[in-house]
C-alpha cells in the first residue's frame, strides 16, 4: 500500500449485518456522470445524503489522525463509494434494534446514548462504504468492470474497503421493494447488488475523484469471526462442533496483528522499509499486518453417510474416530485431550485450516503458464496448476489444483490433493488418474449458505478431507513447484500476493519480524516486487528481492514422505545478482553448508555478461546451456544436453511458464515450447539466463522442520538474492530411469 494513513481501519467490535441475496437490473436512466464535484461535495450536496455525509465528517481516517474520511474524499485521488440513503441508515439502525444493540425507532446516529456504540457503528458505515483504488488504477473503475459476466455468477471485488472487506457483486434482474421515511413503499431495479442483498437506486455517478453508488441498503458485512460463522451456520454443524472442541478460539478470533498497527503509526519513518538502488525510494510499507484463515468445512450429509451421526443430527465422536483410526497415521494420541496437536481429533480438524484468506479467484494462481494468458478474459486453463500449502495445527501439505485436463466426472475446477500421472512430452494428456480430489466451488454459488467471515473464508465440501498416508506417498513421489510468496501467509492475508493489478513495490522493515517463515539480519534489506505485467522471466511474474550484505533463514514446507530430495531454487541470473552461501538443516540457528558458493550472475552461456558489461569478467561458467531442438528425432540430443547441465548442479528452467503470457495464447503447449522460459530468456546481451540451481541431494525425514539460509559472501551492499521459487523433488522423479523426470 501508499504511505496513507487512511488505509488503516481498526478492528470493529460492533456487529455488523451479513447481506442475503438479490439481483436487479435498470435502465440506463439511472446513470448519472459529473464531473465538478468531489465525493464529499456530491454527499453534502443532497439533503437525502445528508446522514451520511454528516457522519463522513466525524470518522478519522485512522486512530492517529485527526482527518477525517469527509477530507480524504475532498482531496484528489480514485474512490468507489457506496453511499446510503438516510433512509437506508434509518433501516440499518432499525436492524441493529433487532438485534438489542440500540433501541428501537431512531433515525439518526447521533439519537444513539452511548457514544462507543455510536461511534462503532459510524465506523461500520463509512469504512463499509469507501473503497480506494487508487493505488491499482488511474482509471475510474465502474460497475460493470467489478461484476461478473454471468447472472449466476457471484464475483469478489479485487479491492478491499476501508474495512479490510472485499465486497462481492452480482447481476440482478428482480425488483426491490423497501419502506421509505414517508411508510410508502418504494421500489427499485438496477443490474447489479453488492454483498447479495445491497441494492443500488444509482449507479455510475462520476465525479471528480471517483464513482458513487447511491446505496438503498448499507453495506455492513458481518463482523463475526471464523468460529462465530460456523457456530451460526445451518449444514455444517458437525464440522463446527469438532472445530470448538480443537482449543482454536484465539487464532481464529484474530484479524489483524495490533502491535505492529501500533508501532507503525506511532513511527512510520522507523518502520518504512528502506530505499531499493534499482527500484528507487517509492518502495511502499506495509501499513497493517492482517490475520486471516481458509476452512474446507466437510457438510453434516457428508458425516451422516459416513455412519456417524445419531438420529437427533448429533456427531459420535467415537465412532468417526474409529473411521479415522484406518486412515490416519498411527502414534496419534486416541484420548480426549483434542488440543493437542497429536491427537486424533486436533491432527483431523486442523488439516481443514489455511493460515491465510484464499479467495476462490486466488486459490490456485493462474499468471504465465505455458499457452494461458491472464489478459485475455474466459482464457482457458492450460497446464494445471498446483499451489502447496502448510496447514495449520501440526504442519502437512495441502495440495490445492486447477487446469489441465482435470475433468472428473464432467467437472473440471479446483481440487484438493488432486493427483495424476501425466504425459511425459504433453503435460495436457492425463495417462493416470490416481486420485480425483475433493472439488472445491465458489461458496457463494452453492449450498449450504455460509456467511462470509471478517477474518476468512471458509468452503463447504462435499467429501471427507483426511492427510492418510496415500496423501503423503503421493506427494512423495512428484515433483513440488512451490512459489516463493505461498510460503508467506502475510502477503495473502494483506492482498499483495499475485494482484493483476499494478499495485507497486513492496518492503520490509528492519525493526518487526513481519514474515513469520522468513527471518533477516539487520544488514539485509528485504523487498517483495509483484512483477504485474512487467516481462520478467519470473514464475507468477513476481520475486522476492533481497540487498546489502544479506543473511536471510526460510522455513521451508513440510516434508511429505522419508526419501531423498533435490532442494533447487529457480534463478533469473543477471550481473546485479550476487554470490552466497547456501546452509541448510533442521536447527536453524546451526546449519552446515551445502556445496559451494552458489554465483546467481552465472548466466547458461559459455561466459559471464561479456557483451553488454565488457569490464565485468571473461570467466567462462562452462554451463553448456543450448536451446532445444525442436524436431522429434532429436529428443535424445536435448535430453544428454540436459544431463551435461545436472551434472554442474544446473537445469534449465521449466517450459511450463512463458516470460511474456501474451505470446503464447494457444493452448498447445507443445507447439509453444519455443517460448518457454526454458528457451527463451535472453537478457544483458546472453542468452539462456533462466535456470534451476540444484542446491542439494539429502535424505529428508517426514515430519521434520528444515530451513535453508542464503548469506551473502560479497562485500557488495547493491548485489541482489534473487528468490522466485524452491523445487523439492523426491529421488524416485529426478533419479527415475523407467520415467525421466519432465521438462514442464
Amino acid at each position: 500500500m501508499k504511505n496513507k494513513i487512511f488505509k488503516l481501519v481498526l478492528g470493529l467490535t460492533v456487529i455488523g449485518l451479513p447481506f442475503a441475496s438479490c439481483t436487479q437490473e435498470i435502465d440506463d436512466s439511472a446513470r448519472y456522470t459529473l464531473t465538478e464535484e468531489t465525493l464529499t461535495d456530491y454527499c453534502n450536496n443532497r439533503e437525502y445524503l445528508s446522514e451520511f455525509a454528516k457522519i463522513m465528517s466525524e470518522v478519522p481516517v485512522s486512530p492517529y489522525t485527526k482527518s477525517s474520511v469527509s477530507q480524504l474524499l475532498s482531496a484528489r485521488g480514485n474512490f468507489i463509494l457506496l453511499a446510503p440513503t438516510n433512509n437506508a441508515i434509518r433501516l440499518y439502525l432499525d436492524s441493529v434494534a433487532n438485534k438489542g444493540i440500540i433501541d428501537r425507532g431512531l433515525k439518526h446516529l447521533d439519537e444513539i446514548t452511548d457514544k462507543k456504540v455510536a461511534d462503532s457503528l459510524k465506523k461500520v458505515i463509512v469504512y463499509n462504504a469507501v473503497v480506494d483504488v487508487s493505488e491499482y488504477s488511474s482509471a475510474f473503475v465502474y460497475i460493470a468492470d467489478l461484476a461478473p459476466e454471468k447472472k449466476t455468477d457471484t464475483k469478489v471485488m479485487s479491492y478491499s474497503n476501508l474495512n479490510n472487506r472485499f465486497l462481492s457483486v452480482n447481476q440482478n434482474d428482480t425488483p426491490y421493494e423497501f419502506v421509505d421515511e414517508d411508510g410508502t413503499t418504494k421500489k427499485v431495479l438496477s443490474p447489479y447488488v453488492f454483498n447479495t442483498d445491497c441494492h443500488i437506486q444509482k449507479f455510475d455517478i462520476k465525479v471528480h475523484n471517483g464513482i458513487i453508488h447511491e446505496m438503498v441498503d448499507v453495506v455492513a458485512p458481518s463482523n463475526d469471526n471464523m468460529l462465530d460463522v460456523l457456530g451460526k451456520a445451518e449444514g455444517v454443524k458437525c464440522f463446527a462442533y469438532m472445530l470448538s472442541l480443537c482449543g482454536l478460539q484465539d487464532t481464529l478470533s484474530k484479524d489483524e496483528d495490533a502491535t505492529y498497527h501500533e508501532l507503525y503509526f506511532s513511527n512510520p519513518s522507523k518502520y518504512a522499509p528502506p530505499a531499493h538502488k534499482t527500484q528507487g525510494s517509492g518502495i511502499k510499507p506495509f501499513e497493517n499486518r492482517w490475520y486471516g484463515f481458509t476452512a474446507f468445512a466437510e457438510t453434516d450429509e457428508v458425516y451422516k453417510n459416513l455412519g456417524v451421526v445419531d438420529g437427533s443430527g448429533n456427531l459420535n465422536l467415537e465412532a468417526l474416530r474409529q473411521k479415522l483410526a484406518a486412515i490416519q497415521p498411527a502414534g496419534l494420541s486416541q484420548d480426549n485431550n483434542y488440543t493437542d496437536e497429536n491427537n486424533w481429533l486436533n491432527y483431523f480438524v486442523t488439516y481443514h485450516l489455511l493460515p491465510m484468506k484464499l479467495n476462490f479467484d486466488h486459490m490456485v494462481i493462474h499468471y504465465n503458464e505455458t499457452g494461458y494468458s491472464f489478459k485475455v478474459q474466459g482464457a482457458k486453463y492450460t497446464l494445471t496448476q498446483n499451489e502447496y500449502y502448510t496447514s495449520m495445527g501440526k504442519p502437512r501439505i495441502l495440495k490445492i489444483s486447477e487446469g489441465g485436463d482435470q475433468v472428473v466426472n464432467g467437472t473440471n475446477g479446483i481440487r484438493l490433493n488432486y493427483f495424476a500421472k501425466l504425459n511425459r512430452n504433453n503435460p495436457m494428456i492425463v495417462e493416470q488418474l490416481i486420485n480425483q480430489g475433493i472439488l472445491v466451488q465458489n461458496p457463494t454459488m452453492r449450498e449450504p449458505k455460509i456467511a462470509a467471515p471478517k477474518n476468512g473464508i471458509i468452503y463447504p465440501i462435499d467429501e471427507l478431507l483426511v492427510y492418510g498416508s496415500d496423501v503423503s506417498e503421493n506427494l512423495g513421489t512428484e515433483r513440488m513447484r512451490i512459489d516463493m510468496t505461498a510460503l508467506f501467509p502475510e502477503l495473502t492475508n494483506c492482498n499483495v500476493r499475485r494482484q493483476y493489478k499494478n499495485i507497486g513495490d513492496y518492503g520490509f522493515t528492519r525493526n518487526y519480524h513481519f514474515l513469520s517463515n522468513m527471518d533477516w539480519s539487520e544488514e539485509s534489506n528485504v523487498y517483495y516486487f509483484p512483477g504485474y505485467n512487467s516481462g520478467w522471466n519470473n514464475f507468477m511474474g513476481d520475486e522476492f528481492n533481497v540487498t546489502g550484505i544479506y543473511d536471510i533463514t526460510i522455513k521451508l514446507p513440510p516434508i511429505p514422505y522419508s526419501t531423498t530430495y533435490e532442494l533447487r531454487v529457480g534463478v533469473s541470473s543477471n550481473p546485479y545478482r550476487g554470490l552466497m552461501q547456501v546452509y541448510f538443516g533442521s536447527n536453524k540457528n546451526s546449519m552446515p553448508a551445502a556445496g559451494i558458493p552458489l554465483d546467481m550472475r552465472m548466466g547458461g552461456v559459455l561466459r559471464y555478461w561479456v557483451t553488454t558489461f565488457p569490464n565485468y569478467s571473461s570467466q567462462d561458467s562452462n554451463v553448456g546451456w543450448v536451446e532445444d531442438s525442436y524436431a522429434e528425432e532429436d529428443q535424445t540430443m536435448n535430453d544428454e544436453n540436459d544431463k551435461r547441465m545436472r551434472l554442474q548442479g544446473f537445469m534449465k528452467a521449466p517450459a511450463g511458464f512463458v516470460i511474456n503470457p501474451d505470446e503464447a495464447i494457444g493452448d498447445d503447449v507443445v507447439a509453444n515450447l519455443s517460448k518457454t522460459i526454458r528457451n527463451k530468456c535472453n537478457t544483458y546481451g546472453a542468452a539462456g539466463n533462466c535456470m534451476r540451481r540444484i542446491v542439494l541431494r539429502q535424505d529428508l525425514q517426514e515430519g521434520e522442520t528444515y530451513y535453508v539460509r542464503f548469506k551473502s559472501v560479497l562485500e557488495d551492499e547493491n548485489s541482489q538474492l534473487f528468490l522466485d521459487y524452491f523445487e523439492l523433488v523426491p529421488k524416485a522423479v529426478y533419479d527415475n530411469p523407467m520415467s525421466p523426470e519432465d521438462i514442464w
